[in-house]
């Protein structure tokens, strides 16, 4: 369902230009989380289902959920460990993080087995199964210490192999989703994360640096 919602927003958003009522020929996709994965999933969606008038110039992303069977190696490595370093995830803190991801997922798309449940490695939703050819310029971010780094380093592999211009960067020490600390962390003394910033910023002009290609032609 969540694709079909991102595709009629798509939709919409062709429909309806920065000025109203009009054409949108060419629309950014962004996302983190499990946002960042269905951002990438609506992309390859559009490849295969062209929508006329209309298509994806650009994408960016941080921290993609884009394998729901949690299979990457760095849901061992990055796994929670006191006095682990900073390669150690500080915000998912189980002791199998693949066992405790599994409810939520199986949530999703069905308990393994039981009547319309749908396989883990299901394109629409585990984007990192699809074919991943043809893809818009892509830019991932992701950061060393998480469990899901693998979802954003396996993709941007594959993806590459496949001819698509994929780039992700790896931030050191950072954690899920870091992005979101731009303006610190809570409390009156709070202090901006610079990496947060600086990623936010790196975002921002491969995003501007694309609609000035468009805007070029």
């Amino acid at each position: 369902a969540q694709l079909e919602d991102a595709v009629q927003a798509f939709l919409w958003l062709a429909e309806n230009g920065p000025q109203g009522p009009g054409k949108a020929s060419a629309l950014f996709l962004a996302g983190d989380s499990a946002g960042g994965g269905l951002a990438l999933a609506l992309a390859v969606w559009l490849r295969d289902h062209p929508v006329e008038g209309a298509h994806v110039a650009g994408v960016v992303v941080v921290s993609p959920e884009t394998d729901l069977t949690c299979g990457g190696e760095s849901y061992t490595s990055r796994r929670w460990q006191e006095d682990g370093g900073d390669t150690c995830d500080p915000m998912f803190r189980d002791e199998d993080p693949v066992a405790a991801s599994m409810p939520q997922i199986y949530r999703l798309l069905g308990v393994p087995g039981e009547h319309g449940s749908f396989p883990l490695t299901t394109p629409d939703l585990s984007v990192l199964h699809a074919a991943l050819h043809d893809l818009p310029p892509t830019q991932i971010h992701v950061g060393d210490a998480e469990v899901m780094l693998s979802d954003s380093v396996e993709f941007g592999k594959k993806a590459r192999a496949s001819g698509s211009p994929v780039e992700v960067h790896v931030w050191p020490r950072m954690w899920h989703t870091f992005t979101q600390y731009s303006e610190g962390c809570g409390g009156d003394d709070a202090e901006p994360l610079q990496e947060a910033v600086e990623s936010l910023k790196q975002q921002a002009d491969f995003l501007k640096g694309l609609a000035a290609i468009l805007l070029a032609r």
